[in-house]
């Protein structure tokens, strides 16, 4: 078992007490903070064990005193770190440039719509303003202190912010973010005693809809954007209509890659949303032999989590091109109202992408390829799904394994060549499903 990251939920105490946190004080009992020796004890543990990547998170980790002096501990390991803040904290100019000079790779931020009425009836009075002023000043020190630390932005579409979607895009865009990531709300923590702010489930398709054509208008965006809870046939959907490059992420659980929990004390969890008080690992101490705690602890869990999954799916998505790769959230399938609208949606996406694609195909359609899209995926994707014999066979290119060759044949040999292609042509579907390819035309159905 490999311990790759951590997420470290670093500080029992929060600033604000947000109507959707999924780990809201009204939920979730944390812990006592530890001291500053014994956090970095934890650490020095966690660096040997190897792991690369650490993010303090919830709930507010800059109420944290010893936060500086953990980053310069991982940066000294060569751990990258990330924070996920609500923002307040960073009006400190003198706590930034200690966060900046620390080694800080990256910083992540919320705010809840496009203004601070729609913000401050998620977060609280005035927190959105107060949010704004600290990435700014976020932003002002990296310039000061001649770093680079990208920021980027997280929201959840909610009852109070979906009337303003269409305005989100162009905001964002004057704002100094690099990355905006939209998504659903989550019914745990705080949300389940604040249902009035859940839209419909069906509506939050339509706003990634809106989302993502606003977005494309937009010359030359300064940030990307990205989507969350798409499920992988919504992703597959949303790419047809909009014309948007989405590489349709499929659902995955971030512990079967060893990314794990952590919280305030050291106890090392599979994962915040499976809190459990009964299985926990310390971390503090003299842990050489951590990796083996942990895989002795944890196995069954991730057996039991593997198992639900494979059940959910015999049920639901045994003949789905995406069934192999696809891993449902493990709280999503611990919460039957939240798995079934989940699975229905993609469910409901996929019947809505084969009648339409089968239109064009009657109708006989370009073939258009992304050359950053292609560049991107052709070795993750194209190479391990064996695409390349597959094409150099029906379509008798000369193909080069391995090399940039491939973009260049794949794009004069596909590109915008007219022809009807049926869909038990299984490359020419596995490239449109995948998004290395698409159809021209597609976004105006």
């Amino acid at each position: 078992m490999t311990i790759s990251a951590i997420r470290w939920e670093l500080e029992p105490s929060c600033n604000l007490n947000c109507k959707h946190c999924f780990v809201g004080k009204s939920s979730l009992t944390y812990p006592k903070r530890i001291g500053l020796d014994a956090g970095l004890n934890i650490l020095d543990n966690l660096h040997q064990v190897g792991v690369k990547e650490l993010y303090f998170t919830t709930r507010e980790p800059l109420l944290n005193p010893y936060i500086c002096q953990y980053i310069v501990r991982c940066t000294e390991y060569g751990i990258k770190t990330s924070l996920i803040t609500n923002g307040i904290c960073l009006n400190d100019e003198q706590l930034v440039s200690k966060l900046i000079n620390s080694g800080l790779c990256s910083i992540s931020t919320s705010l809840e719509g496009p203004n601070a009425e729609t913000n401050d009836m998620i977060r609280g009075t005035n927190s959105f303003d107060k949010a704004l002023r600290g990435i700014v000043t976020f932003q002002n020190q990296t310039i000061k202190c001649g770093k680079t630390v990208p920021i980027n932005l997280q929201m959840s579409l909610n009852a109070y912010n979906s009337n303003l979607c269409s305005t989100i895009p162009t905001l964002i865009d004057n704002l100094p973010f690099d990355s905006l990531s939209v998504g659903a709300l989550s019914n745990s923590g705080n949300a389940k005693y604040n249902q009035d702010i859940f839209l419909d489930d069906e509506r939050y398709f339509d706003l990634f809809t809106i989302l993502a054509k606003e977005y494309r208008k937009i010359k030359n965006p300064n940030y990307v954007l990205i989507f969350k809870s798409l499920m992988p046939w919504e992703a597959v959907l949303l790419r047809y209509l909009t014309g948007y490059d989405i590489y349709p992420v499929t659902p995955y659980c971030s512990i079967l890659n060893g990314t794990y929990s952590m919280l305030s004390d050291g106890s090392i969890i599979p994962c915040i949303s499976l809190y459990d008080e009964n299985k926990t690992i310390h971390v503090y101490g003299n842990e050489n032999n951590l990796t083996q705690k942990l895989e002795s602890a944890f196995t069954r869990c991730v057996e039991e989590i593997k198992s639900e999954n494979e059940t959910v799916k015999r049920l639901y998505c045994s003949n789905c091109y995406f069934s192999d790769r696809c891993f449902l959230c493990p709280a999503l399938v611990n919460d039957e109202k939240m798995k079934d609208a989940a699975l229905s949606r993609c469910i409901k996406a996929k019947h809505r992408f084969e009648k339409l694609i089968e239109e064009r195909y009657k109708e006989g359609c370009y073939l258009k390829i992304d050359r950053s899209q292609v560049l991107y995926s052709y070795r993750e994707l194209v190479f391990q799904k064996n695409y390349a014999d597959s094409i150099k066979k029906e379509f008798r290119f000369s193909i080069e394994s391995e090399s940039d060759r491939f973009i260049e044949e794949l794009l004069q040999g596909l590109l915008y060549r007219k022809q009807s292609f049926k869909t038990e042509n299984k490359i020419i579907r596995s490239l449109i499903l995948d998004g290395v390819i698409a159809l021209s035309g597609g976004h105006s159905a």
